[in-house]
């Protein structure tokens, strides 16, 4: 087993293959909106970092999103339950702040 880091994550064990990947890119209506869902999302580290790993980055006014994982099983069960809480925020943006930029496409409710 790898060293423990101070934050109790095997660094080893975070850093193994994760070959299966989802990438996503949403564009808001300014880089402060695209932080402030990027902050939103980011509040919860993943339950397994053996098996997932997340990362997200805005870049100007868009929020890049980053989710591998060992096998397509793992993939498709964080994936999921990320897009509802994107989904999630991005709505609650639209109905708080202004509406995101037109190019993306929320499925409706």
């Amino acid at each position: 087993m790898g060293d423990n880091s101070p934050d109790g994550l095997d660094q080893e064990a975070a850093a193994s293959p994760k070959p299966y990947s989802f990438k996503s890119t949403v564009t808001y209506a300014s880089a402060e909106h695209a932080e402030m869902v990027k902050n939103a999302l980011s509040v919860d580290p993943e339950l397994r970092p053996a098996v997932v790993s997340r990362h997200l980055t805005v870049e100007g006014c868009k929020l890049v999103t980053s989710i591998s994982a060992t096998d397509l099983r793992t993939l498709r069960a964080a994936v999921g339950p990320y897009c509802d809480l994107l989904k999630l925020a991005s709505r609650v943006l639209e109905a708080f702040g202004d509406p995101p930029a037109s190019d993306n496409h929320l499925p409706a409710s």
